[in-house]
């Protein structure tokens, strides 16, 4: 009970974080720890997370204030939502990233894709929009996904268990993702702090995923990566997402040398 009270506390303090004049040093929170709502104890539904695309750049004047309706949600949704902030055309901006801005044809900054979902595009900088998604999505059911990674002599690994929630073909994709990159930012000013950031993928399918194979319903599936890494060791995480039928099913996360077990929502 200790243990969960003082996550509790950790994550309402530190919500205000993503994109904020903060400590440079300071480490973006692992939200996925105690989720409130939602748990590791066992259950009947998977804790649902939904996955947002923030596509974003330091020379862009109205891009922090996507990042402040994203925070406005998450404080709403706690636990509801991973982002991963997808820069381009700045010193943030990397193969990874450019290949997301020409997979979608971004064109306009900022703007938001959920769940890969293309249909789901916007660049209105509304909290409303994050959380009229969430509670229309996070009722449905999600996959479960569990974690394991390591970090060994500049090599990387990963392990994803997927545990399907509805027959059909699922992918795993993982993101490598960096927090605490302080930046001029336009519309913001010097020392703007900058989080999740996308480095890199682990595997060559990217967006895609690496398949996890045909599933039924309660069939679990396990997807390895492996890759070599000379990046911060504190600031760096992991955003692991399942895909079912090109969309996000569940999206879970994790620093280096970590483990997350399955997550359940709180009331079942």
């Amino acid at each position: 009970m200790m243990r969960r009270i003082l996550a509790i506390l950790a994550l309402l303090a530190c919500f205000s974080c993503v994109g904020q004049k903060e400590d440079p040093d300071y480490v973006y929170p692992d939200d996925v720890t105690d989720p409130e709502p939602g748990g590791q104890a066992e259950g009947s539904r998977f804790f649902h997370r939904v996955l947002a695309l923030e596509f974003t750049a330091t020379w862009c004047q109205y891009c922090p204030n996507m990042t402040e309706a994203l925070e406005q949600a998450r404080k709403e949704r706690p636990g509801r939502i991973q982002e991963i902030a997808v820069h381009y055309s700045d010193e943030m901006s990397s193969v990874a990233s450019d290949g997301v801005v020409t997979r979608y044809k971004v064109s306009s900054f900022p703007t938001v894709i959920l769940d890969l979902d293309p249909a789901t595009r916007f660049n209105r900088q509304d909290a409303a929009i994050f959380k009229d998604y969430i509670d229309s999505t996070c009722e449905t059911e999600a996959c479960g996904i569990a974690l394991e990674s390591s970090l060994k002599e500049g090599v990387l690994s990963l392990s994803v268990k997927v545990k399907a929630v509805a027959e059909g073909e699922y992918y795993v994709g993982a993101a490598v993702v960096e927090d605490g990159i302080v930046a001029d930012q336009t519309g913001a000013g010097p020392g703007y702090v900058n989080n999740a950031v996308l480095r890199s993928f682990l595997g060559d399918g990217g967006l895609d995923g690496t398949p996890a194979g045909i599933l039924k319903k309660g069939e679990e599936s396990t997807v390895k990566f492996s890759k070599a890494f000379d990046g911060p060791l504190a600031k760096t995480r992991i955003v692991v997402f399942a895909i079912l039928g090109g969309k996000v099913s569940n999206t879970s996360v994790c620093t280096l040398n970590d483990e997350k077990a399955y997550e359940y929502e709180a009331d079942d």
